[in-house]
């Protein structure tokens, strides 16, 4: 009878520290399967934001005439430029198709975006009206890409203290002005 009791108590305290053991598997189970889920939420998240960078970059291509080829410069421009002015890939893709609308190559076209992304930037200004602004002073005076820096200096000069223009058709007000003094052209 002793014999038996003993085992009886060595069973019971090898089921404790069984019950007890799969207790701890089981929180550790848990702890991996939250990690799990919040890893795949974040995976998804960032997929999501990649596909819509991918539907960015292909308006460019079908919409704004963008040739196949120059979608990877275009693409590595924005990416880096992203993290330069403060603005995410997908608004500088937005910035890229209207300037791409306006017939700029790739190369070009970063050239004038670079610039609008930095004065919007500086003057706090919306990012889609300064590309639209910069984007008809440069085509209105003839004026290449290459020199879209100094022209969007020359228009912050040229607004002075009052606010950046907002509207395409207020770039036409300040366009003669800014002639006038030398400032563009």
């Amino acid at each position: 009878m002793v014999a038996a009791e003993a085992a009886h108590s060595r069973l019971g305290s090898a089921m404790d520290k069984s019950a007890t053991s799969a207790s701890r598997a089981g929180q550790v189970f848990n702890a991996i399967g939250v990690a799990s889920v919040a890893g795949l939420g974040v995976a998804f998240v960032e997929t999501t934001k990649k596909a819509g960078d991918f539907q960015r970059m292909m308006k460019l291509h079908a919409s704004a005439g963008l040739p196949a080829q120059d979608l990877k410069t275009a693409s590595d421009g924005i990416l880096k430029l992203a993290g330069q002015v403060g603005y995410t890939a997908g608004e500088l893709a937005e910035g890229m198709y209207t300037i791409t609308k306006a017939g700029y190559s790739a190369a070009d076209g970063f050239k004038v975006l670079q610039a609008a992304a930095q004065g919007a930037n500086a003057e706090q200004a919306p990012l889609p009206e300064v590309v639209n602004v910069l984007t008809t002073s440069l085509q209105d005076f003839h004026i290449p890409a290459d020199q879209a820096a100094k022209v969007m200096s020359q228009l912050v000069t040229a607004v002075g203290e009052s606010r950046f223009p907002c509207r395409n058709s207020r770039a036409h007000t300040i366009e003669p002005t800014a002639a006038q003094l030398h400032l563009i052209g």
